[in-house]
């Protein structure tokens, strides 16, 4: 989230130089995003503080309300101060800061740790759904087994 046209293409301009498997959405406001956020589901918001109408400050406290984003990360990217931040409420719980000039070697290094942990969890997941479908295709020969035994045994008799 940043109001800075400029600064957003910049933005686009670095991470599309990646290559990395990301789906990012550039929004021009926190009001934009506020209203998006809660449908998207991101891993990871990045955002500005200072902007227009509804602030980064804003809506990071509206955002640390819905508990379905309690999960997300935050980075902060700001020229403000600390001192504004405590005037404001104090920095935003587990958010990362960057200051403006942007570090995006550090953004780099966090997206792609960030890529290879959500791959790692996904790999995870998916081994263990396979083990759970294999005992259940298990579980289901066998009573399939049982069942025809059964059958067998009635017609015998």
């Amino acid at each position: 989230v940043e109001d800075d046209e400029a600064t957003r293409e910049l933005y686009q301009l670095e991470f599309e130089s990646w290559n990395l498997p990301v789906d990012c959405t550039w929004m021009s406001s926190a009001m934009e995003a506020l209203m998006d956020i809660a449908s998207m589901r991101p891993d990871l918001l990045i955002t500005d503080l200072s902007m227009p109408g509804v602030d980064g400050f804003e809506m990071l406290k509206a955002i640390k309300r819905n508990i379905e984003l309690a999960d997300m990360q935050v980075i902060v990217i700001s020229g403000l101060p600390r001192q504004a931040f405590d005037a404001r409420g104090g920095f935003p719980e587990n958010a990362f800061m960057l200051h403006k000039p942007v570090n995006f070697h550090w953004l780099q290094g966090f997206m792609s740790a960030m890529v290879a942990s959500k791959l790692k969890t996904h790999q995870q997941t998916e081994r263990v759904k396979a083990r759970a479908i294999r005992i259940a295709a298990a579980r289901s020969v066998a009573m399939r087994d049982r069942a025809t035994a059964r059958l067998a045994h009635k017609l015998a008799q």
